[in-house]
């Protein structure tokens, strides 16, 4: 009696747990407005090569696409964790096989965009810090957003830039008007020797938000005010990520 008990609770675990059904794609899932409990990211290819991505989201894979044009794209909500696991998606016989890709160490962001890109066929990731503690209200900041090498020059720094990089500059906290004028010089380091003037310089901005300007090319332009390379450089400002 024993030993047919025994098996019997075998027999009904073992079906029990292949009849279970295997997570789905959610295609139709509506990303929810972000709380104080979760983080908040933009997701990119810093390589521009598009992919899709899932992650497993109440049982259900849910796809991620990267952004691969001149800009953020939308952005995306999960509840709080250090990591974040994507998988990659393929059919085989008919079925839905899904291959743990990468897992991203948030390193306790809450508010960041990141970055994909290869490595010699390996996929590889940066992590750039959004929040008002790295970027205030006030500030102004010149970000990296592709692999070529840049140069920024401020009134009060200068420096070297690689991807997902940033020189951030705060502005007086003295100084009670409502605008600010700034000066930042923006270069291509694709010929060190040579580099390109991608920024001109002046510019104003408000000093209840912070201004950034992200950097996602380096064609260089044929003088300073020409147009055609606008788009490669995209300036945002805001008031906090949220």
């Amino acid at each position: 009696m024993k030993k047919f008990l025994i098996a019997f609770i075998f027999i009904f675990g073992f079906t029990f747990l292949f009849a279970q059904p295997k997570p789905q794609i959610n295609r139709q899932y509506t990303w929810p407005k972000p709380t104080a409990n979760d983080m908040v990211f933009y997701f990119l290819s810093a390589d521009k090569k598009p992919r899709e991505l899932f992650v497993l989201i109440n049982k259900e894979y849910v796809p991620l696409r990267t952004e691969t044009g001149y800009g953020l794209g939308r952005n995306y909500t999960l509840p709080k964790s250090s990591n974040i696991v994507f998988f990659s998606h393929k059919l085989k016989d008919g079925e839905d096989v899904f291959t743990r890709e990468i897992a991203v160490d948030t390193n306790g962001l809450i508010d960041f965009a990141l970055g994909l890109f290869e490595v010699e066929g390996k996929l590889h990731y940066k992590l750039l810090d959004m929040s008002l503690e790295a970027i205030p209200v006030g500030a102004t900041s010149v970000i990296n957003m592709q692999p070529i090498p840049i140069g920024v020059k401020t009134l009060s720094n200068a420096g070297r830039l690689g991807l997902y990089e940033k020189i951030t500059q705060v502005s007086d906290r003295q100084d009670e008007s409502k605008y600010g004028h700034g000066h930042i010089e923006v270069y291509s380091l694709q010929n060190p020797r040579k580099p390109g003037l991608l920024w001109p310089g002046d510019f104003r901005y408000i000093r209840a938000e912070r201004m950034m300007l992200f950097v996602f090319g380096v064609k260089i332009k044929t003088s300073p005010y020409a147009d055609e390379s606008d788009g490669q450089l995209v300036p945002m400002a805001d008031k906090g990520p949220r």
